[in-house]
């Protein structure tokens, strides 16, 4: 069982349980501070279920390949844009800062989908 499938299911059932305390506020005789306690502890809940999953997700190899091969074209970047220093040189030095963003976003492709 993939750990971050029960995580998702959890935010999930979470997500639900504020949608229907949400609900329940609108009920006559509701008690509306003890109502927005348990839904503002459920989102303390959901919060820190988030940041696992993204925990569980920043942990994984390719995750943290991903990471690396950004800060690296980051790094590129900066330096192809620092290199700009007057309109001569922009055009060659535009066309790397280009390709470079190119593959930043060849990187960041199979996380975007």
């Amino acid at each position: 069982m993939d750990p971050n499938d029960v995580t998702a299911a959890g935010i999930q059932t979470l997500q639900d349980s504020i949608k229907k305390l949400n609900g329940l506020i609108q009920q006559p005789g509701a008690d509306i501070p003890g109502i927005n306690e348990q839904i503002r502890q459920l989102i303390a809940e959901q919060t820190d279920l988030r940041a696992m999953e993204l925990k569980q997700d920043l942990d994984d190899v390719s995750a943290q390949a991903a990471v690396q091969a950004l800060t690296d074209t980051a790094a590129r970047l900066m330096a192809a844009a620092a290199k700009i220093k007057n309109v001569s040189t922009a055009c060659s030095d535009a066309a790397e800062v280009v390709n470079t963003a190119s593959l930043l976003i060849t990187v960041l492709s199979p996380f975007l989908a």
